[in-house]
């Protein structure tokens, strides 16, 4: 079974084990979980969103697991349900998450007597629950961990013999492997679950008719993201992210609407020839990739879809040949521009895909993802030639060098990999790139600099060429970096070459710095939003933006205003330019949450500025 569009479990068939622990002999409470599984259970139980009868609904709460074998309750329990369940079995923990201290990838779940410093029958060691899902006989397997370092899920105890080879399985985590979870003991319930039992009450506006669990993933890592909390982590398995848990009270059915007739985009400059327009025409859903072209009149372009799955990152090969979408559901497909229709669908990685880039030559292709892994391909075979694993948080960005001997990679473990790709088996020079995560990588158009963003606020620039120097550290930013892109090489009119980063930041603007004296150039500060993506054009004359305002932006080098391309129902993720730089590539969500076409219309690319230098 491979799940390849949203589903709801028939409740009749599904039962669910809910376990929270909110007081301990040894280790300190947490009053907040109680709520969680009062929450929990009532949302599971309404007949609105899923209707779970509650004989189907096991409650492990404290009082259930003190003065007893809590280890045999909690074995036995998940024996029974996972034996009894046919369609969806579901399995939530809260409580304290701790390490294994002789087996530190070992994520263990605390039980009311645990002693931190003797787990000897006195916790859940999550391979039970793995052992739990493997031996049931239900069809969509669903597990929530609210629990520190409950990201640990997704590393090895899932790998080998784990959900990877468990049927629509779905793991989602409140925290990565090396987060703590947060409790405020001034609200009801857990941070994660607070938002999570919310979000699966009131639902989604105008959102999907259900809530699968890459839904919820996406919005819950927006909402949580957006308020400075630890981000969740998600892993599926054959389409397990189309596993549903609510109907989604948001929904709104759509109703067909007249063709709009063409109208000039908002913020257009009033220089930029009039009459001239870009079109884009697509079947707007959940996962779009819209396709704009830039275009002297209007010109429809078909759009690839990949599902409900969010496009989290897009590439163009540099022979124009194929571009690449990873998205929530783990898998990487390869799509011909021409025919917008599939080459390969390259799975293997276990969790959302945030990062793909082509080699210089197009012949293979890096992945990142939430997986910890980085994985290089064979584009002609679809198979992985290599998965690069020394990272220990979710990888944000992968980045070639020109020449295709190195590949740098980042993510949330603040870490900063440059990999030589020339050995027989790759190595790693790791780089400290500041403090918290970094979402950004990029290679200077020579090879010589490589820069990093991230959570910090500032842009760190190596020479690569002698990485034990510490980098060039550009200030200006006052919020989080979250892309980076270097400008093609060119030459000013005084003849000298010059370098010119462009970074996105959370602070709602773009900073373009001139490299050779490390100075801030100009800033774009159209956006409303914070600034997601940024990308130059092949050629160098045209940036592409992207902000949580829902609007794609093009800017003409060198100018403070951009014209608005696309105006989106949500966030845009991801964006790239083809390689010849007519067309532009966006990823997320499209114009508008429905199955009906729309054509928007925008500005053609603008005349190539002079006086730089």
């Amino acid at each position: 079974m491979s799940l390849a569009s949203p589903v709801l479990p028939d409740p009749g068939g599904s039962r669910a084990v809910l376990i929270g622990v909110s007081t301990y002999r040894l280790l300190p409470g947490l009053p907040g979980v109680d709520h969680n599984l009062a929450d929990l259970r009532r949302v599971l139980a309404d007949r609105e969103l899923w209707g779970l009868p509650d004989e189907h609904c096991a409650v492990l709460d404290t009082d259930a697991l003190a003065g007893v074998d809590a280890y045999a309750r909690v074995a036995d329990t998940l024996r029974a349900a996972g034996s009894a369940a046919t369609e969806g079995l579901v399995v939530y923990y809260a409580g304290h998450g701790l390490l294994d201290p002789d087996d530190g990838d070992e994520l263990h779940l605390s039980l009311p007597g645990t002693d931190r410093h003797n787990f000897d029958h006195g916790t859940v060691p999550f391979t039970l629950i793995r052992r739990a899902l493997k031996r049931s006989r239900a069809r969509y397997k669903v597990v929530v961990l609210d629990c520190c370092y409950s990201g640990q899920a997704h590393g090895r105890t899932l790998s080998g013999d784990a959900v990877v080879v468990i049927e629509g399985a779905c793991v989602l985590t409140a925290t990565a492997a090396t987060r703590k979870a947060w409790s405020d003991p001034g609200e009801r319930g857990t941070a994660f679950t607070r938002r999570l039992v919310n979000l699966l009450g009131t639902g989604i506006e105008d959102g999907p008719r259900l809530l699968d669990m890459s839904t919820v993933f996406r919005e819950m890592d927006e909402r949580l993201r957006g308020e400075a909390l630890p981000r969740p982590q998600l892993t599926v398995r054959d389409g397990g992210g189309y596993i549903a848990l609510a109907r989604n009270r948001g929904y709104r059915e759509a109703v067909p609407v007249s063709p709009e007739p063409p109208v000039a985009s908002p913020g257009v400059p009033a220089r930029w020839p009039a009459g001239v327009a870009l079109a884009i025409v697509s079947v707007i859903m959940v996962g779009i990739i819209i396709v704009v072209g830039l275009a002297q009149r209007p010109t429809q372009h078909a759009s690839f879809d990949p599902g409900t799955n969010w496009v989290r990152s897009i590439a163009y090969s540099p022979g124009g040949a194929s571009f690449a979408a990873g998205s929530d559901d783990g898998l990487v497909r390869v799509v011909d521009p021409k025919t917008n229709s599939g080459l390969a669908v390259l799975p293997g990685h276990l969790g959302p895909v945030r990062a793909v880039a082509y080699s210089p030559d197009g012949k293979s292709l890096a992945t990142g993802s939430d997986d910890r892994t980085v994985k290089i391909w064979n584009i002609a075979t679809g198979t992985a030639t290599v998965t690069l694993r020394r990272h220990t948080g979710a990888v944000e960005s992968v980045a070639y060098s020109p020449d295709g001997r190195r590949l740098a990679s980042a993510g949330d473990d603040g870490v900063v990999l440059l990999w030589d790709l020339t050995a027989r088996v790759p190595t790693a020079v790791a780089l400290t790139a500041g403090t918290g995560p970094v979402y950004a990588v990029a290679f200077g158009p020579g090879g010589k600099h490589l820069a990093s963003g991230g959570k910090d606020g500032k842009v760190r620039v190596w020479d690569t060429r002698d990485t034990a120097r510490a980098p060039d550290v550009l200030t200006g930013h006052t919020a989080p970096v979250r892309s980076l892109s270097y400008r093609s090489a060119f030459e000013t009119f005084l003849g000298a070459a010059s370098e010119f980063l462009a970074s996105a930041s959370d602070d709602k603007t773009v900073r373009v710095w001139n490299i050779d004296d490390r100075s801030t150039f100009y800033t774009l500060t159209e956006h409303t939003g914070p600034v997601r993506v940024v990308t130059y054009s092949p050629d160098g004359m045209s940036l592409a933006t992207a902000s949580d305002d829902r609007t794609v932006r093009l800017w003409a080098v060198g100018e403070r205003q951009g014209g608005v391309l696309v105006t989106a129902s949500a966030a845009v993720p991801s964006v790239a330019f083809s390689a010849d730089g007519k067309f532009v590539l966006v990823g997320g969500s499209g114009a508008k949450v429905t199955p009906y076409e729309r054509k928007l219309f925008g500005v053609p690319l603008p005349p190539v500025p002079v006086g730089l230098g």
